[in-house]
């Protein structure tokens, strides 16, 4: 096999992980049409197999191990979309997967993989002392590595993503792919060009993510650190050789988005096409959105959203607010006056226990603040407010009398407002 996937090895691959996979529908999403000033087609891989495009590669590669090899086990290393592709692989060809996760990858992507059954590492450090380190551990027990993206079977894996929209949409203009570490761009990039060479094929990197853009200006690939993007995804810093020369080959621009826009195109995807994906899936969108890819209304374009596995709490309450809604719009949170934990919370600086006295919202009579959510809080709301409606027979029935009281006792401490209560 060559060090870089042909046309029919990526044939090949869709044969081979046929039986494993989804054929992901494309959509027709014309209600986006007129936002951002094209004909609109979607790729959900985020219908795919534990969720994202990653079973493709993972499965393409993996069924080409022998016996033996499965029976040693399997290594790699992920910040959560291909770790959960290769843990459910392992159940499937029945070998055990060995998978070093970042530390700082999105918890609801570590408990998924490991529920599938994988042994899961943390590791803290850059993208080449991670791969580094599995490359070591590899070595020591013999385990067959399956690449999360610089392998030429994984990446023929991805590109039959491009085989089934070319087959779906005949007369495509251009097809706008998610670029992390390279891996899904240079397959569809490589069935795309070596099919139907007229087709545009456009990569998206995060602004804070942006090593291949770079390295295309430089002229070889440079390592870039990366920044916190939203976009965790393709939260890549360095570019490997193979998907460089692959994308400089067949790839016609190289685009960045920024983190506002990335945030714009999530909230167009699920309001219109009401497709819940994560923030890779959306970098492509956000690019249109910003006018960094070129359109007229008569082009198709197709854009691929890569995956849709991300922790629920980024689309509740405050982080709600910073995902979907403008900057400028002030964020306020209302609590009973029984039950006013956060608030308390935010005098104190820390999260406090507040015992909770009788109050007709019920629904929001708790009385101790969640600790993510009280760093979400501080972060995200710019006022807490608190509202009166004390029952008789707390001694008080004056509504404006009692919130100087409460008022005052805030400012001498939660011990005071605890006597307040009593």
């Amino acid at each position: 096999m060559e060090s870089s996937p042909t046309l029919d090895d990526i044939h090949q691959a869709g044969a081979r992980i046929k039986p494993y996979v989804r054929r992901t529908p494309l959509l027709d999403a014309g209600e986006l049409n007129g936002r951002l000033g094209c004909q609109v087609f979607l790729k959900p891989e985020s219908f795919q197999i534990t969720g994202s495009f990653k079973a493709r590669g993972a499965f393409s590669k993996s069924l080409l191990l022998g016996p033996e090899e499965r029976a040693r086990g399997i290594i790699t290393s992920s910040s959560g979309n291909h770790a959960q592709a290769m843990a459910y692989v392992g159940t499937v060809i029945n070998a055990k997967v060995v998978i070093v996760i970042p530390r700082d990858a999105p918890k609801v992507k570590i408990e998924r993989t490991r529920a599938l059954g994988a042994e899961v590492i943390l590791f803290q450090g850059d993208q080449a002392s991670r791969w580094a380190y599995v490359a070591e551990l590899g070595r020591k027990n013999g385990y067959s590595l399956v690449h999360a993206f610089d392998d030429p079977m994984v990446m023929a894996g991805q590109g039959t993503i491009a085989l089934e929209v070319m087959e779906d949409l005949a007369d495509l203009h251009t097809i706008v792919v998610p670029l992390g570490g390279g891996g899904l761009l240079s397959g569809i990039a490589t069935a795309i060009k070596e099919t139907a060479p007229q087709v545009r094929v456009v990569g998206v990197e995060p602004l804070l993510a942006p090593k291949f853009q770079v390295s295309r200006r430089l002229g070889r690939p440079t390592t870039v650190p990366a920044g916190n993007t939203i976009a965790d995804g393709v939260k890549a810093e360095v570019p490997y050789p193979r998907a460089h020369a692959i994308l400089e080959r067949y790839v016609d621009e190289i685009v960045l988005v920024e983190e506002e826009c990335i945030k714009e195109g999530l909230r167009l995807l699920a309001e219109e096409a009401k497709l819940f994906v994560e923030g890779a899936a959306a970098v492509g969108i956000g690019a249109a959105l910003s006018g960094k890819i070129k359109v007229s209304p008569s082009d198709k374009v197709c854009f691929v959203l890569s995956g849709g596995n991300w922790d629920l709490h980024h689309f509740m309450g405050p982080s709600m607010a910073d995902l979907l809604t403008l900057d400028d719009v002030r964020a306020v949170g209302v609590e009973p006056a029984l039950a006013p934990k956060y608030y308390v919370s935010r005098q104190q600086g820390k999260p406090t226990r507040v015992p909770a006295g009788p109050s007709i919202a019920d629904g929001v009579k708790e009385s101790l603040p969640c600790a993510n959510a009280y760093t979400l809080i501080e972060r995200l709301v710019d006022e807490l407010a608190v509202v009166f409606g004390l029952p008789t027979g707390m001694g008080i029935q004056d509504n404006t009398t009692a919130h100087r009281i409460y008022r005052n006792a805030l400012k001498n401490g939660a011990g005071t407002l605890f006597e307040f209560f009593e």
